[in-house]
């Protein structure tokens, strides 16, 4: 690794043509030199950025049901304080049965 003017440079070794192609490839496409293309591309992925967007379903999931059983706790501690609040909440879920 060498330094120029405060800047850090990478030198990588054995690369296949398979990569040095798509990566050619993909710099051409959008209009930036490959050094360019891959210096982006190494600053995103050492931020931890990606180009490839993940699947929160999971993580999103899990934080609603987080919020449900709190919502619920909280629910219940209410209930035991205000026992008209569950008699109003036991009457609105009988009408809505009935629609």
């Amino acid at each position: 690794m060498s330094m120029s003017h405060g800047f850090q440079s990478i030198k990588i070794r054995g690369l296949s043509p398979a990569a040095l192609h798509h990566i050619e490839k993909q710099a051409s496409q959008m209009g930036v030199s490959r050094n360019e293309y891959l210096r982006n591309k190494i600053e995103l992925l050492a931020l931890g950025a990606s180009d490839k967007p993940r699947d929160r379903s999971k993580e999103l999931g899990e934080k609603a049901l987080q919020l449900i059983q709190i919502n619920s706790l909280l629910r219940d501690k209410m209930y035991a304080f205000f026992p008209e609040l569950q008699a109003v909440h036991v009457s609105g879920e009988a009408r809505n049965d009935g629609n």
